[in-house]
């Protein structure tokens, strides 16, 4: 047996070696070729991140408006917010004014009250004003009658004074002789 084992002894580590050789050569173009495939999807990927930046770009520029839109809008809501503060703040004193005018109604209600008591106070005042009007009409009339009457009789006085003066003398000039 040892005859055929010599042969195959030669030429076992060859073929041995031959297909390390064809394995490694396999493994070798299996390697090319992945790396091939991979070199391929990377230009796709590099292809596509170009795109993409491009589209970033484009999206970019095209959403450009929609920002300043959106700022408007956000000044806009600010403004909105403050003019519905100023609104409420509005309402807030618009009722404080119908509250202050409601009780300016009830005290205008009163005083129209006591002005209707007044207005009645000075019509019995009114009344008695022209009582006492007749009544001092009548007591100047009397009071000129008086006056008239008093004339009258100072003038008698003035009068009998002086033919008593005249007497007197008379009676002085009698009681003298």
């Amino acid at each position: 047996m040892e005859p055929v084992a010599r042969p195959v002894a030669r030429w076992l580590p060859w073929a041995i070696a031959a297909a390390a050789g064809i394995y490694t050569l396999g493994v070798l173009l299996a390697q090319i070729e992945t790396q091939h495939n991979l070199n391929l999807a990377m230009q796709g990927v590099k292809a596509n991140v170009a795109a993409a930046r491009e589209l970033t770009a484009g999206t970019a520029s095209a959403l450009a408006p929609l920002a300043a839109t959106a700022e408007t809008i956000t000044a806009m809501n600010s403004q909105l917010r403050a003019t519905a503060a100023d609104l409420r703040a509005m309402n807030e004193a618009m009722g404080r004014v119908t509250t202050r005018q409601a009780a300016i109604m009830v005290r205008l209600e009163s005083l129209n009250s006591r002005m209707r008591d007044v207005g009645t106070a000075l019509g019995t005042v009114d009344a008695k004003n022209k009582g006492v009007l007749e009544t001092n009409t009548a007591l100047t009339g009397m009071t000129h009658q008086q006056a008239d009457s008093m004339e009258s009789l100072s003038g008698l006085t003035g009068g009998a004074s002086r033919y008593l003066q005249q007497l007197n003398r008379k009676f002085s000039f009698l009681k003298d002789l």
